[in-house]
């Protein structure tokens, strides 16, 4: 995979993307000649996914510079990347790929993409006279700027606003190219033009109210969903996030309405749709996203586990079953699964739903985990704040080794104001002497999958009655929730 944190990005979009469908015919051709490159120089074609580029065929320059992609029947129509290394640098210059019988562009080995010229494709040369009208403009504009922020005559700054007013003007009246333009390049492009707010009706009153619901309601509508290639570029993948992360309410239920809304513009069986599902679920899926695994598990039992991820085999889908098993009663407002385990005496038997304080902070950690040798202290450090009728720390080793545990505990003397729990290898070792005599349950004994652990600290806090309020927190997130809920 290749990374763009070394150079440039384009200026028409500030990222392209993906991958795609629409199988092209043996006689089609993409060749790329650059003045400057050595014959035998290696040059890459790499397809967009997301923000991340994946190589999809490797040339090499003849004696006239020229590159000649020999995969380019096999490719999918969208957003391409032409990589050259030259002197330990990484240069790019995007193009568009769709199936056109040929694609002939050249450039020089000084700024690839400023030096474009498309000698034959209309995708390519639609793309690239918009490319650098904006390359043009965005350095005018620049210039102007300085101009005026650097004068200290009103007279000067306002005629320096002006004319980067004039310039915008004319920048808005270029995008009108997009309009009703079936080009794969300019259904892209479009997605990167910003949505205009018009004036709010007369007998409207809260006007900024107004001018929000319309900008969310009418965000989306520049989105072919229903072309099979368009979740090929990351133009799409900006626009979906974007609406996502400024528009929909940051809320479990309203991420779960808007996935629903995203996937049924889109066709299923297409690539689009594909792209779709798998970026929302890896999305939701994020454990730093507090409380959204709820959006991750409606998707796994809605669309992956349903039958709508059509690539999945059904081994995957079974796994996929599992996790669902294991998340679904973990999501915040449930109650929390019950656990009883064993004190650190290991004898005393302490259950989680016997805890009569306001809140509760469940935790699990492992005395050899780094973070974990971190944190603690640091919990029982912000603990000293709170009695434990407001506050109560419900503490579980994750490991067994008994005797570690207990030292860290013993170095550490504040932590012992905690509930600290865990199973011990004797336990472990012989469940169900202790499940038939009733000291504790299978799940409370299988505390890892109950609680999905797979990595630590693992922090919830739950409410007076053991629901789940939030999960995943951090130690200075906590501290938050607890100043904000507990009254002293």
């Amino acid at each position: 995979m290749i990374k763009k944190t070394d150079f440039k990005l384009p200026l028409y979009a500030l990222a392209l993307g993906s991958f795609i469908s629409c199988q092209a015919a043996p006689s089609k051709v993409l060749r790329v000649k650059i003045e400057g490159v050595k014959e035998k120089d290696t040059a890459l074609l790499a397809g967009y996914l997301g923000d991340k580029l994946f190589v999809k065929d490797t040339a090499f320059a003849d004696k006239k510079g020229v590159f000649q992609f020999k995969k380019a029947p096999e490719l999918l129509t969208g957003a391409y990347s032409f990589v050259l290394k030259q002197n330990g640098k990484q240069l790019m210059m995007d193009l568009i790929w769709n199936g056109e019988p040929m694609v002939d562009i050249q450039s020089k080995l000084d700024e690839l993409t400023q030096n474009a010229t498309v000698v034959k494709s209309e995708e390519n040369k639609f793309f690239y006279d918009y490319v650098h009208f904006i390359d043009k403009n965005k350095k005018e504009v620049e210039k102007l700027a300085t101009l005026r922020d650097s004068s200290k005559n009103e007279e000067e700054k306002t005629k320096y606003t002006e004319q980067i007013a004039g310039i915008d003007k004319s920048v808005k009246e270029k995008q009108k190219i997009f309009a009703g333009n079936d080009l794969y390049a300019a259904r892209m492009l479009a997605m990167s033009v910003d949505l205009e707010v018009p004036k709010a009706p007369a007998t409207e009153t809260d006007t900024q109210t107004w001018a929000f619901n319309y900008y969310k309601q009418h965000y989306l509508d520049i989105v072919d969903f229903k072309d099979p290639n368009m979740g090929n570029n990351a133009l799409f993948h900006n626009r979906v996030m974007s609406y996502l992360d400024r528009l929909v309410f940051p809320d479990a239920d309203s991420a779960i309405v808007a996935v629903d809304m995203l996937l049924k513009r889109a066709t299923e069986g297409t690539e689009t749709y594909k792209y779709l599902l798998h970026t929302l679920a890896s999305k939701y899926e994020d454990y730093r996203l507090v409380c959204m695994d709820k959006v991750f598990v409606h998707l796994l039992k809605n669309y992956f586990i349903a039958g709508k991820a059509f690539w999945l085999k059904q081994d995957q889908i079974d796994k996929l079953k599992d996790r669902v098993e294991s998340m679904q009663n973990l999501v915040c407002g449930n109650p929390a699964p019950d656990l009883t385990l064993l004190g650190t005496d290991e004898k005393t038997w302490y259950k989680l739903s016997d805890i009569k304080a306001d809140y509760t902070v469940l935790a699990f950690w492992a005395h050899d985990c780094s973070h974990c040798q971190r944190d603690m202290p640091k919990l029982a450090e912000m603990m000293q704040k709170y009695p434990k009728q407001k506050v109560e720390v419900y503490s579980v080793e994750v490991n067994l080794e008994t005797k570690e545990w207990k030292e860290f505990l013993d170095k550490n003397p504040l932590t012992k104001r905690f509930i600290n729990v865990s199973d011990t290898p004797e336990v472990h070792n012989n469940p169900y002497t202790y499940i038939d005599s009733g000291k504790t349950t299978l799940e409370s004994l299988n505390f890892r999958k109950t609680y999905d652990i797979y990595s630590t600290p693992a922090i919830y806090l739950l409410d007076k009655n053991k629901r789940i309020m939030y999960k995943n927190l951090s130690l200075d997130s906590l501290q938050k929730l607890l100043e904000e809920f507990v009254k002293k």
